[in-house]
């Protein structure tokens, strides 16, 4: 049922029971993952039906896991990985329902001195900041869909980078990336 063998016994009685489909246990830790997430995903931006989606989404992504033998116990508790499943979903909703994506086009396409002529599929896009590596899609995320300026993602330690300068550079290069991306995909 589980990648490791050395987890407490409250985590492994968890597991248990998720993989049992006991309802309790998984409407129990829907809950927790909602008052856990919920406040953070209005603020994203997100609407309520959404919201419900992502927690629904998790969950079920948590149950299929264990159930399958593919969740790995790394030793954070089952929450803090919930959390994370919404957190990424959330991502993917944000650009599902097509946020303003006039400034990320624009980049794009100054970017790929003039290689591509227009960004007419999202999800075109969308893939292609799916292959992105986690530090650039990460900059993609705070710079265009959550409107971050570069001084609040180096001031709240949003990423890796320790300078405006950094920011930049690195948010470039996945914009360059993703216009490689794009253009294998458009030839």
């Amino acid at each position: 049922m589980v990648g490791k063998t050395n987890i407490d016994k409250a985590t492994e009685i968890l597991l248990n029971n998720i993989s049992k489909g006991d309802s309790k246990t998984i409407t129990s830790l829907l809950r927790e993952l909602d008052s856990k997430v919920r406040y953070s995903l209005l603020k994203q931006g997100l609407e309520l039906r959404d919201i419900e989606e992502v927690l629904l989404d998790s969950v079920t992504i948590l149950v299929q896991k264990v159930r399958n033998g593919h969740y790995e116990d790394r030793g954070i508790p089952v929450i803090v990985y919930l959390i994370k499943i919404a957190k990424i979903r959330s991502f993917q909703y944000l650009r599902k329902n097509k946020l303003d994506l006039v400034p990320l086009t624009n980049d794009i396409l100054a970017n790929c001195n003039g290689e591509l002529k227009a960004l007419e599929d999202w999800d075109q896009v969308n893939a292609a900041i799916e292959k992105l590596p986690a530090n650039q899609k990460l900059l993609i995320e705070l710079t265009y869909f959550k409107n971050i300026p570069d001084e609040t993602i180096l001031s709240e330690k949003l990423t890796a980078y320790s300078s405006i300068e950094s920011v930049r550079t690195q948010r470039y290069k996945a914009v360059k990336k993703l216009c490689g991306l794009l253009n294998t995909k458009t030839s």
